[in-house]
């Protein structure tokens, strides 16, 4: 069970352990099929004990200097933009850097998407369309870091594509892992998506999703 927030000062911060349950909350979101992060309220099954026992403990203490969100922040931006999975033992300036960069993109989140659209063909459904024997152009882009994760997670918000691409790359081997990090990530992205679709719409002479 999460232990409660301990007081420091006149602010709330996580204790390290509290960090820690954080950390395996998050992980076990993007890496489980069943385990919801929010549907469960960041709640896992842990242990002071098992805790007190890990070898990299000092991480999560060191974690737990920041704010809350700041720490939230931090661990699910180096697994949703790092490479391969997320260990606790990785909390160098690499990790910084991808936690800026991402924090950077969360600021000015709806100017990103309309940089990133730019990158698009010219009618909006030559984007989504999947040619024979390829990936969409989107998904290309994505997977050639053209365009980022946020990006072609509302795309899929603002037309539920990804239900077409699940027909049409049944049998592909890339396209599984991106849906599901996508759909994870999704639920952290709390947008107006009224003005991702009227963007859509402004910008490209076709905006359906075909």
């Amino acid at each position: 069970m999460i232990t409660s927030m301990a007081l420091r000062g006149k602010s709330i911060v996580p204790t390290p352990f509290e960090v820690y349950t954080k950390y395996l909350a998050l992980k076990n979101h993007f890496e489980s099929k069943s385990y919801d992060y929010h549907k469960y309220g960041g709640k896992v099954r842990a242990t002071q004990t098992s805790f007190d026992v890990r070898k990299d403990k000092h991480f999560f203490y060191r974690l737990s200097k920041m704010k809350p969100a700041h720490c939230e922040e931090y661990m699910l931006a180096n697994i949703v933009d790092g490479s391969g999975k997320f260990y606790a033992a990785g909390s160098g300036q690499k990790e910084l850097g991808i936690y800026r960069s991402w924090k950077k993109r969360q600021e000015s989140l709806l100017y990103t998407f309309k940089q990133d659209l730019t990158e698009f063909k010219e009618t909006f459904d030559d984007n989504l369309i999947v040619p024979k024997n390829e990936h969409p152009y989107a998904l290309r882009l994505y997977l050639r870091k053209d365009i980022c994760i946020e990006t072609l997670t509302l795309i899929d918000r603002c037309t539920k594509v990804f239900k077409y691409w699940d027909k049409q790359l049944a049998d592909d081997p890339i396209w599984p892992d991106v849906k599901f990090k996508c759909e994870k990530y999704s639920p952290f992205l709390r947008v107006d998506l009224d003005k991702y679709k009227g963007y859509i719409m402004e910008t490209f002479s076709d905006g359906s999703s075909g």
